[in-house]
């Protein structure tokens, strides 16, 4: 037998003829000894034997070189993308870190708590550190930032209102304040029943142009309705002293009970105390 025809001839580069149509050297084994060294010859200057041994020597290449194989390539490739995303996944942990701690995200004068926490996890962290090091792509911008405080404020509100729909009953709980730009933001906040314990869970805070009852009412239907809940569920009302808000003529509460007749308005336990002090 032929070794590299054996195993690496294609039927493009097997020729028809007595020693080759055959296959000889491939299937059979040759046999005919008294022409054993003349029939040799003509077999290793053949063209099928010539292309049989070039894909021999290729395949030996690339075995013995295994940078060169393209399945260690792929492998490789793979293994390398897993570390890349575990190092773009550092920058969400710190992301959670930053917003669960209420710690500023950029500073004025100084690179900022998220980048400043980032770069110590990088230092233990070689893909990360190279990333942050890197022109283009290390993810550190504002714009970044902001969009992973966003994604990760969307899921724990997708988490919220899960629960939410699971228990099925809850009560808002509203106030509002201004924040650095002086615009007014509209605090909205959900109570629910879950596992036996009362939850208090914010959903957000949203810009209001005008304060007046009617528009503060119709932000807080409008919200509970983008979030799918049905707002015949809703059973309780809580807001602070506030006539806007708490006024039983033309008070928020108001509004909210001629839309829902059940639910009752429960005065801010927290504004009470402060009252109180």
């Amino acid at each position: 037998f032929c070794f590299p025809c054996r195993h690496f001839a294609t039927q493009t580069t097997i020729k028809p003829g007595k020693h080759f149509g055959n296959r000889t050297f491939i299937e059979h084994g040759f046999r005919k000894w008294k022409d054993f060294t003349s029939l040799l010859k003509q077999h290793a200057l053949s063209s099928g034997h010539k292309t049989a041994s070039l894909a021999w020597q290729e395949y030996t290449k690339i075995k013995t070189n295994s940078s060169a194989c393209v399945v260690d390539q792929l492998v490789s490739s793979h293994g390398a993308a897993i570390a890349e995303n575990h190092s773009i996944l550092k920058h969400f942990k710190v992301s959670i870190l930053c917003a669960s701690q209420g710690i500023a995200f950029r500073g004025a004068c100084n690179k900022g708590n998220y980048i400043e926490i980032l770069e110590l996890v990088a230092s233990t962290q070689p893909n990360l550190f190279n990333r942050l090091r890197s022109r283009y792509g290390h993810y550190t911008s504002h714009q970044y930032q902001n969009d992973l405080i966003h994604s990760a404020a969307e899921v724990l509100r997708e988490s919220i209102v899960e629960e939410v729909r699971q228990a099925k009953y809850f009560s808002v709980l509203v106030d509002e304040t201004k924040d650095v730009s002086k615009k007014e933001q509209l605090c909205l906040l959900l109570h629910y029943h879950r596992k036996g314990i009362i939850q208090e869970r914010a959903l957000g805070c949203f810009h209001i142009e005008n304060l007046n009852a009617q528009s503060v009412s119709n932000l807080i239907i409008q919200e509970v309705q983008h979030l799918k809940f049905d707002v015949n569920y809703t059973v309780a009302q809580c807001y602070d002293a506030a006539s806007v808000l708490s006024g039983h003529l033309t008070g928020v509460q108001t509004q909210i009970w001629e839309q829902i007749p059940h639910t009752i308005y429960v005065h801010c336990q927290a504004h009470k105390l402060n009252l109180v002090i």
